[in-house]
């Protein structure tokens, strides 16, 4: 007992209880946090308005569905009184809206938190904002993509010329013009060979992201969020890399009712009008993966290929019949026989790619 305080495994400052659960002033925290009568968590609650997976704004409501002044949205659009599907796009200010909570919460944080409560609420902010924020990018011109991986550019800044990884394995038709503007994230690791990774191309049609491993990361990210609400229970468990043949692993797997094995690829071929395609080049693996999700699918499992739309101007998609026709007959024969397919889309920016939607794919 220190000054009406109590030390121990518990701790009571001021009224204020800290251990695995903490308050400051009223203030509750832990995997739960009560903040100046703001609650803060997994579910999160500010100055009366509510976030987290769900998200609440001066009486509007954000997550997996956004409420702006009695407006609704689901995954999608909304105006006032009006109720929107949740197919519908989130619009792309409604986003940056939550994402720019982050900094002002920070500097609330600094006023009134002390470091062991920061360390808590940055961690639970990062997670409900999102991890798919760019590190900071730097612009260039593109000269020249080579040997696959390889990528001449001339920084716009210092007319540097640099080689840059290219995180891309397809043939990225329409993305790697020559002067096209691209934007580079440096890294400085000891061991990599090259410090600079192409991350997004400006294209005639709008920007596009050639990273494909992020295509990976923003369907977690919409796991994380309830993207897939409708399809499954949100509080199901889910994983990465199960295995699936005999020499393959699915992306995610799913502990829902039988189990679901989800498979990811990612889509950055636009063919005009909108219209998005895969795969940009012959891809005898992505058939292999077909062939595997039916099989999975025979054996009880449930099966879902996810297209993740990385361009920004596509706002639909098939299958590249004109590049390879048979994997797009076998697309038909798997949805005919089990097989579940969606479209992600994505909101694309410099500062980052966010999910925003999910559309169902008619075999």
């Amino acid at each position: 007992l220190f000054g009406g305080l109590f030390f121990g495994r518990y701790f009571l400052f001021c009224r204020c209880f800290f251990v695995r659960y903490f308050v400051f002033g009223g203030c509750f925290f832990g995997r739960y946090f009560f903040f100046g009568g703001c609650f803060f968590g997994r579910d999160f609650l500010f100055c009366g308005c509510f976030f987290s997976r769900y998200f609440l704004f001066g009486g509007c409501f954000f997550g997996r569905y956004f409420l702006f002044s009695g407006c609704f949205f689901g995954h999608g659009d909304g105006f006032p009184l009006c109720l929107a599907r949740r197919t519908l796009p989130v619009p792309f200010w409604a986003t940056q809206t939550i994402r720019s909570l982050r900094s002002v919460l920070a500097l609330i944080f600094d006023e009134i938190t002390p470091r062991c409560a920061k360390a808590l609420l940055s961690k639970a902010l990062e997670e409900t904002v999102g991890c798919m924020d760019f590190p900071e990018l730097t612009a260039g011109v593109l000269l020249r993509r080579y040997q696959r991986f390889l990528a001449d550019v001339q920084l716009s800044a210092t007319d540097e010329l640099v080689c840059a990884h290219c995180p891309n394995t397809g043939a990225m038709t329409g993305c790697q013009p020559a002067g096209a503007r691209v934007w580079l994230s440096f890294h400085n690791g000891p061991h990599r060979k090259l410090k600079w990774t192409w991350e997004l191309v400006e294209t005639d049609t709008g920007l596009a992201c050639i990273h494909a491993a992020l295509a990976n990361r923003l369907v977690a990210e919409a796991l994380e969020q309830g993207f897939f609400s409708s399809l499954w229970p949100i509080e199901a468990a889910w994983r990465r890399e199960q295995p699936l043949g005999p020499r393959s692993r699915a992306d995610f797997f799913v502990d829902a009712a039988q189990g679901i094995f989800v498979e990811v690829k990612a889509v950055s071929l636009h063919l005009g009008e909108g219209e998005g395609a895969f795969p940009d080049a012959v891809s005898a693996r992505a058939k292999k993966h077909l062939l595997e999700l039916v099989a999975a699918r025979q054996q009880g499992y449930r099966a879902l290929l996810i297209f993740c739309v990385m361009h920004a101007g596509i706002s639909r998609v098939s299958p590249a019949r004109h590049i390879d026709p048979d994997y797009a007959a076998h697309l038909s024969w798997a949805l005919a026989n089990g097989l579940e397919a969606y479209a992600l889309f994505n909101d694309i920016s410099t500062r980052g790619i966010y999910p925003r939607h999910l559309v169902s794919m008619e075999g």
